[in-house]
Order: C-alpha cells, then sequence, then structure tokens
C-alpha cells in the first residue's frame, strides 16, 4: 500500500476524481499494489469541501489501512491554519474513518506505523489547544492509538525552535523509534 499526490485525471486516476466537478488539485491518494505489481485499487481524497497532503502509510494487524497527513479546509487560496488527518480505509479501500486533530494553528501528521493493537503517528503542531492542549507550540509530537482510533498516550519534544517527528517505526517488542528534526538546542 503506498500513499502519495497527483494531478492527473487520467491513466490509473481516470474515473476517479474531476476538476470539473470542482475538486482542486493536486490530489492525494492512497493505492494498493498487489505482490506482481498490479494496481489493485486507487482511492483518491480532495473535492470542494476536503484537501489533504497524505504523506505516509500502515497496514494494521487487522489488516486495515491507516494514512496520515494534513487537511486544508477551503478556501484554498486563503491563509489557513492546516490541521493534522488520520483517514482509516479497509483493506478493499473503503473509507471508515477520518479524523482531524485540530488546534488554532498548523498541525501536522508526518508519519504512522503499525504497533501492537494500534498504531503511532509523528509529526508537529504549532498549537497549544485543540486536540494538542498542554502542548507547547512549535513541538514534536507523537500519538499512539489502539485500534478504535482512541488516543492511548501522546508525548511532545520541544524547545526554543520548531521540531518535527519526519520518521516512526516499532520493533517487536511494540518499542517506537522516532527521527525528529529540530533547530532547537534546549529543552
Amino acid at each position: 500500500v503506498t500513499c502519495g499526490t497527483t494531478a492527473s485525471t487520467d491513466g490509473d486516476f481516470s474515473g476517479i476524481g474531476s476538476t470539473a466537478d470542482g475538486w482542486k488539485t493536486p490530489f492525494s491518494f492512497v493505492a494498493k499494489i498487489s505482490r506482481a505489481g498490479t494496481v489493485e485499487w486507487v482511492k483518491l481524497f480532495g473535492d470542494q469541501k476536503f484537501s489533504a497532503s497524505l504523506y505516509d502509510v500502515a497496514v494494521l494487524e487487522t489488516g486495515d489501512i491507516v494514512t496520515v497527513g494534513t487537511y486544508t479546509p477551503p478556501p484554498y487560496d486563503a491563509k489557513i491554519d492546516n490541521d493534522a488527518v488520520i483517514i482509516s480505509l479497509s483493506s478493499n479501500g473503503r473509507e471508515l474513518s477520518r479524523s482531524f486533530h485540530t488546534g488554532s494553528n498548523d498541525d501536522f501528521f508526518y508519519c504512522v506505523t503499525a504497533t501492537p493493537g494500534g498504531y503511532a503517528v509523528g509529526g508537529k503542531t504549532n498549537s497549544t489547544d485543540g486536540a494538542f492542549l498542554g502542548v507547547p507550540g512549535m513541538s514534536a509530537i507523537v500519538i499512539n492509538f489502539n485500534l478504535n482510533n482512541e488516543v492511548l498516550w501522546k508525548h511532545y519534544f520541544n524547545g526554543s525552535g520548531s521540531s518535527s517527528i519526519s520518521g516512526i517505526d516499532v520493533d517487536s517488542d511494540g518499542n517506537i523509534f522516532l527521527a525528529c528534526v529540530t533547530t532547537a538546542t534546549d529543552g
């Protein structure tokens, strides 16, 4: 399973989305590819009401798929705050849930990994309220969820500069490993 962005409405993306319907490009997509390299399905995300940049995808122990990124509400050309988004799909590409993690400033989820009994996401937040209440602004954040998309715990890394989780993985014991980019030299 992979995710990314495209401005195409033909080829593998033919018949899925249309700029004539008011969709904004580029679209984000999730695609499932067979072991033999055949595209099994493609799901586009974007329309008049929803624009997402999807950055990473993980397959959970249930076979369901979780993809993470950033939601940009319309109007797309105005100065607005970006919100972190998690989209869950079944193994056949049917959307199961879409959850927004919002605060009053820009929030991003950049990476996701399956964990025993759930998944963990990493990113950054500039918010100190909403879903990020109690988190200092300009913080890297990791959140662990169960299979019901409920928050088990969250942890932030911060200092006087901006920080962001850009990579995440889990070992066979369930320990979560993070790659963090930071401009902070304290905290």
